[in-house]
């Protein structure tokens, strides 16, 4: 519950790629995020780890929409701090 604000779900990866916290999916938690690959089979997961900078970056990928079910864009955003991914994503409204 922590990790979730309305239809905002943060995630947290630590700096041995093993997800620490995920507002959308608890049972992620432990998962190698460089494994996850989005339905159009780009490697989503080694993206959020290439992608997260100090400043911040973007990055769009498909995921299931908790709120529909259906698979959509996601766009995260990623910041990296002390070797650790903070993301929070939104997923695209028709």
């Amino acid at each position: 519950k922590e990790f979730v604000d309305r239809d905002l779900y943060m995630f947290v990866v630590g700096p041995d790629n093993i997800v620490v916290a995920q507002g959308a999916d608890a049972a992620r938690v432990g998962t190698d995020v460089t494994t996850l690959v989005d339905a159009d089979g780009f490697a989503y997961g080694q993206a959020i780890v290439d992608t997260a900078t100090p400043e911040g970056a973007w990055l769009s990928y498909k995921r299931e929409d908790p709120l529909t079910g259906a698979i959509e864009e996601k766009m995260s955003w990623l910041r990296l701090y002390d070797g650790y991914v903070f993301g929070c994503g939104i997923y695209a409204q028709e």
